[in-house]
């Protein structure tokens, strides 16, 4: 299935030794589930009801190191849009690719789960491992506090729903409406196209939950 997602810095040092697409030189060689493809990298931060609060594309090849900055774009977004009633946002969920013990160690205003191991894998140590009891060990990494916090009912309870929560986003982006692949060749462009669609996204969720209202 793979090793574990490599560093910023270890990407960066292969830049040097790559040959450039002549045509998109920003773009990146990304691992999908269906293979390898030439383009960007799309993250979103949303909310419980999939409202998109952050949306921005990377040239980055995976999602190191752009978990706090993603989340510091979320609050951004809510207090400009809601003023002091948007609050603090309190938790946010991510998964094995953006797991790092920088980000983990970092303190801030909102709680972090992050999955430390690829699904399928949690999920089986969940299966095969009572959740843990008791006081928190000492001299544990942050990685390793992260992956017991996990294990737990709470914490297992609440980074399950960020499949209900981020993932149909994606899905209904890409399969539900047919963007699956940036038209821009530019990293400017690309953005311009995501904000775009993230933004006719909410418009979407807006306007359905006031019909189911008003029903």
């Amino acid at each position: 299935r793979g090793g574990p997602p490599r560093s910023v810095g270890a990407v960066d040092q292969e830049q040097g030794k790559r040959k450039a697409n002549a045509t998109a030189p920003e773009t990146r060689i990304l691992k999908t589930h269906s293979g390898y493809v030439q383009g960007f990298n799309a993250q979103a931060v949303c909310t419980d009801a999939q409202i998109i609060l952050s949306a921005d594309v990377t040239e980055q090849e995976n999602d190191q190191g752009l978990y706090h900055r993603m989340m510091e774009q979320a609050q951004e977004s809510a207090t400009a849009a809601l003023g002091e009633e948007a609050g603090k946002i309190s938790l946010g969920r991510a998964d094995a690719g953006y797991c790092n013990e920088v980000d983990l160690e970092k303190e801030c205003d909102y709680e972090i789960l992050m999955a430390t191991k690829k699904d399928w894998k949690r999920r089986k140590q969940m299966r095969e491992e009572p959740p843990p009891r008791g006081r928190i060990p000492k001299g544990l990494s942050a990685m390793e506090r992260m992956e017991r916090k996990l294990r737990t009912k709470r914490g297992s309870k609440e980074y399950r729903k960020r499949s209900q929560i981020i993932e149909p986003v994606f899905g209904q982006i890409k399969s539900g409406r047919g963007f699956d692949a940036f038209y821009g060749r530019e990293l400017i462009s690309a953005r311009g196209e995501w904000n775009l669609i993230c933004g006719t996204n909410n418009l979407l969720k807006l306007f359905r939950s006031l019909r189911t209202a008003r029903n």
